[in-house]
């Protein structure tokens, strides 16, 4: 099974992607000027596939081995500006998260500097995680003061939003603070796992914006049993 190629970056370090791209495919626009989309070329059958046996064949193949310089110089294109800052590929990637059904790239220039949320180990642990439809969450962010905790739940509220307007939902449930953690609480109409991913970098550019220690997501569930 070809295993989805997904990227998260700034809209600042891609090139103007709302127009139709031969090797672009879903296309989000997300507050905090993000974007979210995946990438795919005809190689990703076989350079990125829970087969072990179809890629190791891939990678020994001159041919498609060959075709491995197209496919950078149409990512080249692409992250143009993002290439600008950082001319090696290697260090535009500031988080990689695989999963069974995606490989999700976050990309960027502040690998170094960033500071990334916690993720309950429950969430990622879980097999096939990101193709459940129902997301519950708990958010727990540590010594936020009210002015800040207004500005998150702006943004969170946008993401909401967001999610309504493409229509991805068939329910969401967001609760505003009680003490230190959000809950939310959604029904997707199609996988969880692009969602998730695009709250995460929300989350995680809201914690260095407005210079918050600690933020924990964890399983709502997990919360109510114990």
């Amino acid at each position: 099974m070809r295993v989805r190629e997904v990227i998260i970056t700034d809209q600042e370090n891609v090139i103007d992607i709302s127009q139709a791209h031969p090797n672009i495919k879903k296309v989000w626009t997300l507050p905090r000027k993000i974007v979210l989309f995946e990438f795919y070329h005809s190689l990703n059958e076989l350079l990125y596939n829970n087969d072990p046996n179809i890629v190791k064949k891939a990678y020994e193949d001159k041919k498609i081995f060959n075709k491995m310089a197209e496919v950078k110089k149409i990512k080249y294109e692409i992250f143009k500006p993002l290439y600008k800052k950082i001319a090696d590929s290697s260090k535009q990637v500031m988080l990689f998260i695989p999963t069974i059904s995606t490989n999700y790239f976050f990309l960027g220039k502040n690998k170094d500097k960033i500071s990334w949320p916690e993720i309950d180990n429950l969430i990622l642990s879980k097999k096939n995680w990101e193709l459940q439809k129902n997301l519950n969450l708990s958010i727990f962010i540590k010594a936020i003061n009210p002015k800040k905790k207004n500005i998150f739940n702006e943004v969170l509220i946008e993401w909401e939003n967001f999610c309504i307007k493409e229509d991805i939902v068939s329910n969401i449930d967001l609760l505003k603070f009680e003490d230190s953690n959000i809950f939310i609480s959604c029904q997707f109409k199609e996988s969880c796992g692009d969602a998730f991913m695009a709250l995460y970098m929300i989350i995680t550019k809201l914690k260095n914006d407005l210079s918050i220690k600690s933020i924990i997501i964890k399983n709502k569930e997990k919360d109510l049993d114990s």
